[in-house]
C-alpha cells in the first residue's frame, strides 16, 4: 500500500510525517490534541518556551501510558488468577 506524505502544524513547527492511509486520521488527531495540550499548558502556567512545554507535555503522557499499563497488568494478572482457580475446580470435578 502506498504511503501518504502530511504535514502536520504543532506548537507553531510545521513536520511532515509519512503514514498509511488508514493511520491519517490517527496521527491529525494526535496533532490537534497536543496542539490543545500545548496551549492549555501555555497559559495556564505561562510559559514562552515551547521545548519546556512540549517536554512537559511528553512527560505528564508517558506517565499516563505507565498508568495504564501498569492497570491492564494488574487486571490481566486478576483474570489470569481467577482462570488458574477455574480450572482447578474443573480438575476437581473431573
Amino acid at each position: 500500500m502506498e504511503e501518504l506524505s502530511i504535514s502536520l502544524k504543532i506548537a507553531d513547527a510545521e513536520i511532515k510525517v509519512k503514514t498509511k492511509p488508514e493511520e491519517e486520521a490517527i496521527l491529525r488527531k494526535a496533532g490537534k490534541i497536543l496542539n490543545e495540550k500545548f496551549k492549555e499548558f501555555q497559559q495556564a502556567y505561562h510559559i514562552d518556551d515551547k521545548a519546556y512545554v512540549m517536554t512537559m507535555i511528553a512527560f505528564g503522557n508517558l506517565v499516563d501510558k505507565l498508568k495504564l499499563d501498569h492497570q491492564l497488568n494488574s487486571g490481566s494478572e486478576k483474570i489470569n488468577h481467577e482462570l488458574n482457580a477455574l480450572n482447578n475446580i474443573l480438575d476437581q470435578v473431573k
